[in-house]
C-alpha cells in the first residue's frame, strides 16, 4: 500500500510522479484515453481544488 502522501493515478494504480500527473490523478499515458472535454473537466476541477489549499512556509527568522 502506497504512503499517504504518495499519489497514484486513478485508471491505472501506477506511482505518479510528475505534478501535474498528480493534481489530475492520472498519468500522461491514461489521460489520453480519455476524451477533450473529460481531460478539461478534470483539469479544472484539480486546479479549483489546489487553489484551496493553504500553504504555510518556514520562516528564515
Amino acid at each position: 500500500m502506497p504512503a499517504p502522501d504518495t499519489a497514484v493515478c486513478r485508471r491505472c494504480g501506477r506511482l505518479l510522479t510528475d505534478p501535474r500527473s498528480r493534481a489530475l490523478g492520472l498519468g500522461s499515458g491514461c489521460a489520453t484515453h480519455l476524451r477533450p472535454a473529460a481531460l478539461e473537466n478534470l483539469a479544472d476541477a484539480a486546479a479549483a481544488a489546489t487553489a484551496q489549499l493553504h500553504l504555510e512556509f518556514a520562516s528564515d527568522e
